[in-house]
């Protein structure tokens, strides 16, 4: 996953579970409820251990 802008991203109050790997960085685990903020040029891989549901907010390029 490559972002290409400033994204938000809000994991809302169900089940579910992951982790993000960003390159070159410390894991991130993940559950419900857990908002996370990913920077332009983010680069990264999901794992999922339970289904979740992702809702983000791209603030594009101005």
């Amino acid at each position: 996953m490559v972002v290409d802008c400033i994204e938000l991203g809000i994991l809302p109050d169900s089940s579910g579970c992951g982790t993000f790997l960003p390159d070159g960085e410390e894991p991130m685990y993940l559950e419900a409820g857990d908002a996370i903020l990913f920077h332009r040029g983010t680069v990264g891989r999901w794992v999922v251990r339970e289904t979740l549901r992702r809702i983000t907010l791209d603030f594009p390029r101005t």
